[in-house]
This record gives structure tokens, C-alpha cells and sequence, in this order.
């Protein structure tokens, strides 16, 4: 679990998964949410210092309400990228699958993790995706139009994605020298020779980047409550 972004577009003090939620800290809910699952063997979270202590307290916690993780967490600082950071994570994976998740998106469900894991098999990765709501244009050559996009042929990527991890590893080392170039681990793992297979995602799986998204987040927090109840 990613967890190592200061918040440098959110903006503040304070780290931004530590800003409240409807009364919780951020990474409280995905951290809840992988720990009640029951499917993981190991959690690592990679993170920057200052949240190192305040998660070890909402894990501790955790545990005492939920039985169903009996596995191991994991602390790994995070790095200067976020590449890095994927690195320092899996240097001390030892499960065969591993699934990354970005710790800011905080409402990412129990069936999304199920479907990542569940359906990642050797030489093929998985990768949640939704359709974007607004048209999209691409830059073209100096001199040209930008040109429009088909919104039926391009998705939005969000985590948590699934992997087998020994493939994960070798496609970041057969591509050690251009990693910073792509944005999630999705990319990488296709750019070093695999495939990935895209499922639903999640509308209510939105990161938090900016303060206005924090409206957004907690409108989705009392409409997935009302729906539990």
C-alpha cells in the first residue's frame, strides 16, 4: 500500500493521509478494508515517517476488531518517486501475487480487491479502469489540430492493480533505466513484455488530489453507508 505522497497539490501541514474523513484519518479505510478481507498474507505500507507511528495505532486497532487478518504488516519507507516507492515495497513482498494500491484512494471496495487478486494469472496483470465522463483530445505533431478521442477507446486506470510478483520484478528490471517515465505499475508490467487485462473500476474509487475532491469523497462515504445500511 502506497503511502509515501506528502500532498504537495493538496496543499497544508499535514500529511494528506492523515487528513480526517468523516472523522477518520485517510488511510483508516483502506487500511481497513485490506485488513478485514481475509486474503492477504502480508501488508506492507510504504510510507513516509510521519505516518509511520499514527498507522501503527489505527493497525493495532484494527486487529482488535477484525479477525480475519492474520497475516503480517509491513513497514517500508517510501522513496523519492513513486516508483521508488513500488520498489522499496516489493523488495520484501513474498507472496507470489502482489497487488499495489494507492493509499489516497481511500473507499476502494472489498470486491475490487477480490477481483485483482482473484483474476491475475501468470504473464497477465489486472488493472481496474473507468470510462471517461468528458470528451478527451491528444496533442498532435507541431502545426496540426489536437486531435478528438473516441471515449468508447480510451479508459481512466486506477489501483489497486494485481501481479504475479516475480513478473513484476523482472519487467521493472528489464526497463530499470526508463521507470520514472510511466505512471503506474500497470504500464511498466506491459512495457517489459507482459499483458494486462482491464475490469470494472470503481466511480467511488477516486483519488485525493486537490481539497475540492474532498467534498466529492465524503458525498461517496454516506452514499456507500446508506447503501450498507
Amino acid at each position: 500500500m502506497l503511502a509515501g505522497g506528502i500532498g504537495a497539490r493538496f496543499g497544508g501541514e499535514t500529511p494528506k493521509l492523515l487528513i480526517e474523513l468523516a472523522g477518520k484519518p485517510l488511510i483508516y479505510y483502506p487500511l481497513r478494508t485490506a485488513l478485514s478481507l481475509g486474503l492477504f498474507d502480508e501488508i506492507v505500507v510504504v510510507s513516509i515517517d510521519r505516518i509511520v507511528d499514527p498507522v501503527k495505532e489505527m493497525v493495532a486497532s484494527l486487529r482488535d476488531v477484525s479477525e480475519e487478518f492474520i497475516g503480517d504488516v509491513k513497514f517500508q519507507p517510501s522513496g523519492n518517486t513513486r516508483s521508488q516507492s513500488v520498489e522499496n515495497g516489493l523488495s520484501v513482498v513474498q507472496h507470489r501475487k502482489v497487488v499495489i494500491h494507492d493509499a489516497d484512494r481511500p473507499l476502494t471496495s472489498r470486491d475490487l480487491f477480490r477481483t485483482v487478486l482473484d483474476e491475475a494469472r501468470p504473464g497477465t496483470g489486472i488493472v481496474p479502469v473507468i470510462s471517461p465522463l468528458d470528451s478527451v483530445l491528444k496533442e498532435s505533431e507541431a502545426g496540426r489540430p489536437p486531435e478528438y478521442l473516441s471515449r468508447s477507446e480510451v479508459f481512466l486506470v486506477q489501483t489497486p492493480q494485481a501481479f504475479y510478483t516475480s513478473e513484476l520484478r523482472m519487467a521493472r528490471e528489464l526497463i530499470r533505466n526508463r521507470l520514472n517515465r510511466f505512471s503506474d505499475d500497470g504500464s511498466i508490467y506491459v512495457s517489459g513484455g507482459y499483458r494486462v487485462e482491464m475490469v470494472p473500476g470503481e466511480r467511488t474509487n477516486m483519488k485525493l488530489t486537490y481539497p475540492a475532491d474532498m467534498r466529492l469523497l465524503e458525498a461517496y462515504l454516506e452514499e456507500l453507508s446508506d447503501d450498507a445500511g
